[in-house]
């Protein structure tokens, strides 16, 4: 990943960082940067860097550069906000709507995180769900497959056609001998969204698919590669590498998924309650 992809992360860091918790270290009143009136310290950094991805933290590890940078894009918010409060722009109206609008979002983000979700998903709220809901997890015949594409650009040129034919049947030639389908699908395969992870596209179900696609896969055998087949977007080989009968996913496999749905669920139900307790609380009148 390039450095100036990580910048604006960083940025959106600064800016919504209020709202994150943090386990500080020993040295946090250590001053990083002094801009103007204001200065960054160590226990405000590491706050900022709560929600960054473990990855991105060590790329900042292993890289100062990246650092400094980080510090000096936080000096220029820091002194840009500065000037913008001496011009007197924190007094007009649309920008105290913005922030007291921003006020709220992470007073409510905060207080739900408190006292919402804290109530673990049971194994039995898990199949519970899970009974009741098999439609949601039925299927039916599915494949698993890689495929190479040489592409045709123009299916009314014959050349190009019968050119990329010629390749792909070359392809199919050192298959047969042999080579492996996942490393020829990096290396000549035309399809992006496939090509660097070998030609895999996952299971699929009919209908997913173009025709032509669809009826070389699904007639194919699991392990074998079919023959070389032509659709709108070139000529393809498919190797099937897995199935699965139409039927409902077993539980194991969407365990995961359904506490998340279960656990959505109940926080929902929670903050429902919660509302209705604090309108009882705070009286509320809708005005039109």
């Amino acid at each position: 990943m390039q450095k100036k992809n990580i910048l604006p992360l960083f940025i959106g860091l600064f800016l919504f960082s209020a709202s994150a918790g943090t386990t500080l270290a020993a040295d946090d009143a250590k001053v990083l940067v002094t801009a103007g009136n204001e200065t960054l310290t160590q226990a405000e950094f590491n706050q900022m860097l709560t929600g960054m991805p473990p990855e991105l933290k060590a790329m900042m590890d292993n890289e100062p550069a990246l650092l400094d940078s980080m510090l000096n894009r936080w000096a220029d918010f820091s002194i840009l906000a500065q000037e913008a409060q001496a011009q007197g722009l924190d007094k007009k109206p649309e920008v105290r709507n913005k922030l007291k609008d921003m006020t709220t979002r992470i007073l409510v983000e905060a207080y739900l995180q408190r006292n919402t979700g804290k109530t673990e998903v049971s194994d039995q709220a898990v199949q519970d769900y899970y009974n009741s809901h098999k439609n949601e997890f039925s299927h039916d015949e599915m494949i698993k497959a890689q495929h190479i594409l040489i592409k045709v650009d123009d299916a009314d040129n014959k050349e190009e056609v019968a050119a990329a034919r010629r390749k792909i049947a070359d392809i199919k030639s050192r298959l047969d001998k042999g080579a492996s389908f996942a490393d020829l699908a990096k290396e000549f395969s035309d399809d992006p969204g496939s090509s660097m992870n070998g030609g895999d596209l996952g299971f699929f179900s009919r209908g997913s698919m173009v025709p032509a696609f669809e009826e070389a896969a699904f007639n194919t055998k699991k392990g074998d590669i079919s023959e070389p087949t032509l659709t709108q977007f070139g000529w393809h080989l498919i190797r099937v590498t897995d199935s699965k009968a139409a039927g409902v996913t077993p539980l194991a496999e969407v365990k995961e998924e359904i506490q998340q749905k279960v656990q959505a669920e109940n926080q929902q139900s929670e903050v429902e309650n919660i509302l209705a307790n604090l309108k009882e609380k705070y009286q509320v009148t809708i005005h039109q």
